[in-house]
């Protein structure tokens, strides 16, 4: 554990691989590939592999910005 402001003790989020990210958003490896392409998810190179903050991908998703182009409240395409 790193030691933060005060010397209290933090907690560190662990990486987690491309296969974990995908099944932990429910989606397959080619959508994150595409994503990672387009420079959408955030992403990290870690030697030749990615790793993911699971935190990170999530505010992602929260703040809308997994969207397909199609607001799903009433399926009409976003302009």
């Amino acid at each position: 554990m790193a030691l933060g402001i005060g010397g209290e003790a933090m907690k560190i989020e662990p990486w987690v691989s491309l296969e974990e990210i995908a099944e932990h958003l429910k989606v397959s490896s080619d959508s994150i590939h595409r994503w990672i392409r387009a420079r959408k998810i955030p992403v990290h190179r870690v030697g030749r592999f990615w790793r993911f903050r699971v935190s990170e991908v999530d505010a992602w998703v929260v703040a809308g910005k997994a969207g397909s182009g199609r607001d799903v409240r009433n399926g009409v395409k976003k302009t």
